[in-house]
């Protein structure tokens, strides 16, 4: 997302660590950018449907932004959906970042989603191991 500098954050729900965890890290990274999130940091379900939701949110209430963060691929995924419908060129006009890297959804998206990969197949054998 370089050269971006009005970046929303789309959350998934607020009550699970995920998500709560995953928002200071976004904002923690922007910090450091000297960046405040575009608009309020929004969260509801992990799901498409809040996706688009949650991106007609921010078109409707004029939030100026060129990024999204997504807490999940699927909140990218409808996120990215609702752009397109807008004409909006990803990642040209708006770039779109997911978490999880679900090959399942980052690969079959169109354009590919760009997927943070918390490597949960490998701590999750580490821990096995221990």
């Amino acid at each position: 997302m370089w050269g971006r500098r009005h970046i929303a954050i789309i959350g998934g729900d607020e009550t699970y660590t995920a998500a709560t965890d995953r928002t200071k890290g976004a904002l923690e990274a922007l910090s450091k950018l000297g960046i405040e999130p575009a608009g309020p940091i929004r969260y509801d379900k992990w799901d498409e449907g809040w996706g688009r939701a949650a991106t007609r949110l921010l078109l409707d209430q004029g939030v100026k932004f060129d990024a999204v963060v997504c807490q999940n691929d699927q909140l990218a995924r409808g996120c990215i959906d609702v752009l397109k419908q807008q004409g909006l060129r990803i990642p040209d006009d708006v770039a779109v970042i997911g978490h999880d890297n679900w090959s399942l959804l980052t690969s079959s998206s169109r354009p590919a989603l760009t997927s943070i990969d918390n490597e949960t197949e490998t701590i999750g054998r580490c821990a096995a191991r221990f």
